[in-house]
Parts: C-alpha cells; structure tokens; sequence
C-alpha cells in the first residue's frame, strides 16, 4: 500500500479535518519510518500501515478508534533495533562499576578511591579477567554485546548459550590460563569469579526466577544447578552470579530482588547480583486506574481464546496482569497489553498491530 493512500485511509477513519491531519502525518511518518516498520514479527512484504488500518476498522465506533490512535501515540513504547544495542552497549559499563564497587567493599574504599589505588586496579583488572559473559536467550543479541566489547573482553570469555557442555567448560579454562598468564596473573586460579547471565527484557521477573510447587524454578535456578559440579575445578567457590538485563520494569526489578535474596538464602554456593541497563518507570503500566475509556477499550475487545494453562485467563492487560504498552523490535512481549499482540483462534479473532511470535505451544494453542 503507498503511503499516501494509507494516510489518506486513516484520515478518513478517524475523520481527521485538514489542521489535524497535517499534525498527525507528521508524527505518523517519523515514526513508520523511524520505528513501527521494522518491527521483525511482519512477515516479508507487510509494512505497518496495512496493520494499523486493519486493526483500526475493527472498532466499530469513531470514539473507540480515536482511543486506540491516542493509545498508540501516547501510551506505545515501541523498543527499536537502534535503541536496544544502545542499552546492550551499556551493559559492559554496568557490570564494571558493579565490579568496582565489589572490590571497593572488600577493601574497605569508598568507590572513587579506588581509581588511584594500585591493589584495587590490579584485582579490578583481575576479576574483569575471570569474568564469563552467557546469554540467556537469542534476545541476548549476544554476538552484538561481543562486537561492542571488541578489545576489552576476549572472545573466549563469551558463551552464547546457558547449556555448557564439560568439553566447553575445560576450553574456557584453558583460554582463561592462556589470558591470565599473559597478562600477569599467572598466579591467579584459573577459575571464573564472576559469570554475567544476560538477557534482554524482563517483565514480570519470574521467566529469570520463581518459586512454585514447593521448588524453585527458572532461568536462573536451571544455570546454578547445572553449574554446581563445575565448582572449584571451573568456578571459584562462592563465585558472584551476576544476573544483567537490557530492560526491564519496576515489578520484575522488585520480584527478582525479593526472590533472589530468598533464593540465595538455600544455595550457598553462589553470590548474586542484579543490574539493569535501563528500568521503566511504573508509571507506563496501563491498568484500571488509566484512563476509563482506554481500559474499556481494552476489555471490550480482548478474546478469551487466547487463554491456556501457560499464559492465565482474562490476560487482557498481558501475563502477570503486567499492563505493559511496549513492543520490542523483535517481538511483542506477552506481558504487554494483549489488545497490541494477541490472535485468538476463531476466524473473526481480533488481527493484532503487531503480532507476537509465538514461543509456547500447548495443545494447538500458541502463546
């Protein structure tokens, strides 16, 4: 569709008179272009004004089309390609900082103190060293966090997935002697003091760790007790666990916090750490506090049929009730408001803005 006509359609949906649609073009194609059109879940060929318009003819009268629009240019927080390597750039920075005040505690220095420390340098450059980078999933764009770290963490010090083979484990402790006697620690162990799991966004905080039917669960618990036979001769004993995602709320910040000190409290193996590149401020969640008619909007139109025993029922404001208006450029997250994601199974179902990719799939039901 050209674009022209496509702004015209929406013109005449939302019956825009001359001021406004001058206005709204405007913002409408800095933020085609910019963001919404490179959203990786259209498949090749579509663009995001033939979704827009389909998604906008499904409300039936002006004033619900016009919340929708409103929704989409108010609430929307639309994670481009762009913006998420900024924050995976940020991520090395993080963790630095993190390690330096570590060592800063230990030694009894205030943070600043330690830059003109000669044996808190040398165990910072010592502990960045020992130090082993995993992505937790491919939204961990862990080939872009090496490429933005090129001279500053070794390749050898970077491992794309959590699973780590025993012949995996035995080359990185050799790449790691290697490392370590050429840069003057030959009498350091060549063991990891550190292991940064990253991953890219957390909503809820309970796909990293939870606790249910009396065990604990999750991406994090999975990583530590695959790890415990590697201590001592891979791991240093009490080794910092140091869990980084590129985004996340302030829910998930919260949740992982409480159940990380609890989880902490039974594995005495490991130490933990939380860090973030960037944390949405609470005020984003949209819940039935917002606006009266954006939240009928939201409930009027959700479709039941999107339940299964992975994502709940009544989910209109996402799983985990996260309310979240966000859609990442790769995928529309489930935690977000299911009005921007969801496809139901019959054939009158709602047809998505952007639609999600789905990941779990339970009895010819995706989620």
């Amino acid at each position: 569709m050209k674009k022209q006509l496509a702004l015209h359609l929406l013109s005449q949906l939302l019956e825009w008179d001359t001021n406004e649609s001058t206005a709204e073009f405007d913002w409408l194609r800095m933020m085609v272009e910019a963001k919404f059109d490179h959203y990786q879940g259209y498949t090749p060929g579509e663009r995001f004004y033939v979704h827009f318009i389909h998604w906008l003819r499904q409300f039936s009268t002006l004033e619900e089309r016009r919340v929708a629009y409103e929704f989409v240019k108010s609430r929307l927080i639309f994670i481009s390609q762009r913006e998420m390597h900024h924050l995976v750039s940020l991520t090395y920075p993080v963790i630095q900082r993190a390690t330096r005040r570590c060592i800063a505690d230990e030694l009894g220095l205030k943070v600043h103190e330690t830059w003109l420390h000669p044996q808190a340098e040398s165990q910072i450059a010592e502990s960045s060293i020992r130090t082993l980078y995993v992505g937790l999933s491919d939204g961990a764009r862990i080939d872009v966090f090496r490429r933005e770290n090129e001279g500053v963490i070794s390749n050898e010090q970077v491992v794309a997935s959590s699973e780590i083979t025993l012949k995996k484990w035995v080359d990185l402790k050799d790449e790691l002697r290697k490392l370590l006697d050429t840069r003057g620690y030959a009498s350091s162990e060549a063991t990891f003091k550190r292991i940064c799991l990253i991953d890219d966004f957390t909503a809820s905080g309970s796909t990293m760790v939870r606790y249910k039917d009396n065990e604990w669960k999750g991406k994090l618990h999975r990583f530590c007790n695959a790890s415990l036979p590697y201590v001592e001769e891979f791991i240093a004993k009490r080794a910092l666990i140091h869990v980084h995602h590129y985004l996340g709320t302030e829910k998930a910040k919260a949740k992982i916090d409480e159940l990380v000190s609890a989880y902490a409290n039974q594995v005495g193996d490991f130490q933990f750490l939380m860090t973030f590149s960037h944390v949405l401020s609470g005020d984003v969640v949209v819940d039935d506090a917002a606006d009266e008619k954006l939240v009928s909007l939201i409930k009027k139109h959700y479709d039941k049929s999107i339940e299964n025993s992975h994502l709940g029922v009544d989910v209109w404001y996402g799983y985990g009730q996260c309310g979240l208006p966000v859609v990442l450029d790769h995928n529309s997250p489930n935690n977000s408001i299911a009005l921007i994601w969801a496809r139901g199974e019959h054939a009158d179902a709602m047809r998505p803005l952007f639609p999600r990719k789905q990941r779990h799939v339970q009895h010819g039901q995706s989620v």
